[in-house]
């Protein structure tokens, strides 16, 4: 309760000869929108060009309230909004969908793990695998579940240290990311303990379902192992 959603148009508005103040009804008989925004809602224009939504009582229902990158508004032919000073046909458009946040991204990422799926080699190596673990589900950054290219995969995730030529990654589930090295050449590598990453906010990595901000976080230490130890014990004297 309290977010607001602001709608924004291109030019001034008769305000659908409506008051600065709006009641739910009343919004609702200007405008539609592509999914509930809670049971009650009030609005108020600042401008002739500026409605701002005010949400009084969320669902908490999953599919019962606005999500980012989904939600649309749609201006109702019956509305009659129209140009000021009025002159034109009236307005039927459907905005692009809700950008913004409703609050801070809470999403952490609780392990950053090393893995040898074959347990192979000792040593860092093709088919070697880095996952990054989330606290939370995703909305997995705007991309799908299939393969994801080295280029998407840098738009995502910054190493702190190179990992090599060619690598790709997948989502595993909407809380687990995992990078598969295809050539390790120019790779620093990383390393156990020292190895980190981070995700900026043009990532768009935000919850599921998207609500927040954009995450802007940064992984613990690289654990877990890129194979088996080489090492034994040659004698004790």
């Amino acid at each position: 309760a309290g977010d607001v959603i602001i709608v924004a148009f291109s030019a001034e508005t008769d305000k659908a000869n409506l008051p600065d103040t709006l009641t739910k009804a009343q919004v609702d008989s200007m405008l539609s929108f592509s999914q509930p925004l809670g049971s009650a809602y009030t609005g108020f224009w600042t401008g002739r060009s500026e409605l701002l939504i005010t949400i009084g009582g969320a669902s908490t229902a999953v599919g019962q309230f606005p999500t980012i990158g989904e939600l649309t508004v749609t201006v109702n032919a019956t509305a009659k909004l129209r140009n000021y000073p009025p002159n034109s046909a009236a307005i039927t458009r459907t905005s692009s969908t809700l950008t913004g946040g409703f609050g801070p991204n809470q999403i952490t990422i609780s392990l950053l793990t090393a893995d040898d799926p074959l347990d192979a080699t000792s040593t860092y190596e093709v088919g070697d695998k880095i996952i990054v673990s989330f606290s939370a589900d995703t909305n997995r950054a705007n991309q799908g579940t299939g393969v994801i290219p080295k280029a998407d995969v840098d738009k995502l995730l910054v190493f702190s240290h190179s990992i090599g030529a060619n690598y790709d990654a997948r989502w595993a589930s909407r809380s687990s990311f995992e990078v598969t090295v295809h050539d390790k050449t120019g790779a620093a590598p990383p390393l156990i303990s020292v190895f980190s990453l981070s995700i900026p906010a043009s990532a768009d990595l935000r919850n599921f379902p998207s609500t927040s901000y954009p995450a802007v976080i940064s992984s613990p230490l690289l654990g877990g192992d890129f194979g088996p130890s080489p090492i034994t014990i040659v004698s004790i004297v």
